[in-house]
């Protein structure tokens, strides 16, 4: 959970240079401010929905990108990537 937490930090980092008080960011969010730290903390358990929104609020857009993968990795996974090539 290393990116969890990395994660949280710059969303803390960002709520701090904008000023702004986790009750701030909970109250536009309407979640508590519980889950806000929580997600500062990057803890798992918080809804991807609220680390959106969250990170959002704060001007930050969150997306995903492909990595690469080993082929042993997509082995051990049972992942084709390939799935319409027969």
């Amino acid at each position: 959970m290393e990116q969890l937490i990395k994660l949280g930090k710059q969303i803390a980092n960002r709520r701090e240079q904008l000023r702004q008080t986790q009750l701030d960011i909970a109250a536009i969010a309407g979640i508590s401010d519980a889950t806000v730290r929580f997600i500062e903390k990057g803890r798992p358990g918080v809804s991807i929905a609220n680390w959106v929104k969250v990170a959002d609020i704060v001007g930050l857009d969150l997306s995903l990108t492909t990595k690469k993968m080993s082929d042993e990795m997509r082995k051990n996974k049972n992942i084709d990537i390939n799935p319409n090539d027969d």
